[in-house]
């Protein structure tokens, strides 16, 4: 009997063994990068540090430059369609108008160029300037150091109302549902109407860090605790709040499922923008003032380093490195199927666009969100 019952474990045995050989499955190959590796195709100089942003308008690129310049360059042709240059320096990336471009000075000047340069108007504050421009609803807006929103009409620099909020507004502005939206330093998301009234004040926990960032029904701001936060823009009442060690350093980005922002602890974060569940996080080189970019499933991001980093948006994975020899001063931007990146010689004070392919093959970089 003994040895009938020995007989029969070994057949079960060969028979699982089996059934496990019949159906078991290869793991699934590693994915292979739409974006990596990467070569020059060419390069564009200009004058000047840029302020952070490169931003593309109908296959044009805008930026401004700390020594008082604004560009625009013609994609296509990659080449200096114009150039403006301000009465000072430019400490801030321009707003991309309805038709028009607009930007502060460093001696609170405020312009509006047309989409060809020329000068539409221009206005001094007595102000000083704290926040980002923003434009919406026929009006130029901005907030001053003295706790001032200032509403400019669009068309003429104009004023046509302020708003005393109390504190300094650094934060803003963004738009929803024909509403304006600032931050203040002492800890309030102001609620303003198209004519300057207070439709409501959101008392945060703590001092409001720039940007705001809006998606869909959805307000996202980082705080001075070093916790990020996500608002119901119709209930006006948070929905989460997430602690990152740092705080937002620029304007976050997101697709369908998910929001991806850099801290100021040199740390790349995913989010689930539903719950604010952290999915994944990455340490990069260094401390990035630079927008990250969406490029089908992965992530693009620089920093104050020579690094331009790919990862996968579903794991966190690296997909990819490119080192382009100097410091990268802006955000990556897609363009057609190019990658654009933005290098800087301080001891020439120049700085360079360059054009970017995917090394070997036909570049398919076209960007999906």
């Amino acid at each position: 009997m003994k040895k009938i019952g020995w007989v029969l474990f070994v057949l079960i045995a060969c028979f699982a063994l089996s059934r496990c050989s019949l159906f078991s499955t290869k793991a699934p190959p590693p994915p292979v990068s739409s974006v990596f590796p990467l070569q020059e195709e060419s390069r564009v100089l200009y004058e000047g540090e840029i302020n952070r942003l490169v931003q593309n308008s109908g296959g044009r690129l805008y930026f401004s430059t700390r020594k008082g310049l604004v560009y625009c360059l013609d994609g296509a042709k990659k080449e200096i369609s114009w150039k403006f240059t301000a009465r000072a320096g430019i400490p801030a990336p321009p707003c991309l108008g309805e038709g028009r471009i607009y930007f502060a000075d460093q001696e609170n000047g405020l312009y509006c160029l047309s989409e060809t340069g020329q000068l539409v108007w221009e206005k001094k504050l007595a102000e000083k300037i704290s926040s980002d421009l923003g434009q919406g609803m026929g009006k130029v807006f901005v907030g001053t150091q003295d706790g001032n929103v200032l509403a400019l009409d669009a068309s003429t620099g104009v004023e046509a109302w302020r708003f005393k909020s109390g504190s300094a507004v650094e934060s803003g502005p963004v738009f929803w549902n024909q509403q304006v939206i600032f931050g203040t330093v002492d800890g309030r998301l102001l609620f303003l109407t198209p004519g300057g009234r207070r439709l409501a004040a959101f008392k945060t926990r703590a001092g409001i860090r720039a940007p705001l960032f809006i998606d869909s029904n959805r307000l996202f701001y980082s705080l001075e605790d070093n916790t990020f936060n996500s608002l119901n823009l119709k209930s006006r009442k948070r929905r989460w709040t997430i602690r990152t060690g740092g705080f937002v350093t620029a304007a976050p980005t997101a697709d369908n499922r998910w929001i991806f922002f850099l801290n100021s602890n040199s740390v790349l974060f995913c989010l689930d923008k539903r719950g604010g569940e952290i999915l994944w996080w990455r340490p990069v080189p260094s401390p990035s003032y630079f927008r990250p970019e969406i490029c089908g499933e992965e992530i693009l991001t620089t920093t104050l380093s020579s690094l331009l980093l790919g990862f996968y948006k579903k794991t966190g994975e690296k997909s990819g490195t490119h080192d382009a020899g100097q410091e990268l001063k802006s955000n990556p931007l897609m363009l057609d199927s190019f990658l654009v990146i933005n290098l800087y010689e301080g001891e020439a004070g120049q700085g360079t666009l360059v054009f970017l392919k995917r090394a070997g093959a036909s570049p398919n970089l076209d960007k999906k969100k």
